[in-house]
């Protein structure tokens, strides 16, 4: 359900590395909660969305920097939206 689709590569290695990363971890969070042979997910998922949050963290604290570059220049203004909704999202506590 979840998988790096060739439009999402953007060209640059560690970049497309850390989106393949962030979509394994959104398919084991589905194929987790949809697991119905697993009656107790609360640790499993709990473990999943801790390294999701970290992972996506760690994923864009560089990206802010690389997106400067022309590439991306279409593209900030969805960026920044993503930024801030993901910011939004990850700093609840």
């Amino acid at each position: 359900m979840y998988e790096m689709k060739p439009e999402y590569y953007t060209g640059i290695a560690t970049i497309d590395q850390e989106h393949k990363r962030l979509f394994e971890l959104a398919q084991e969070t589905h194929d987790l909660l949809n697991d119905n042979l697993l009656h107790d997910k609360t640790q499993s998922l709990t473990s999943l969305i801790s390294e999701l949050i970290d992972y996506t963290k760690t994923h864009f604290a560089p990206i802010w920097t690389v997106s400067n570059m022309p590439i991306f220049l279409p593209m900030w203004p969805c960026i920044g939206n993503l930024r801030k909704a993901l910011w939004s999202l990850i700093s609840m506590p």
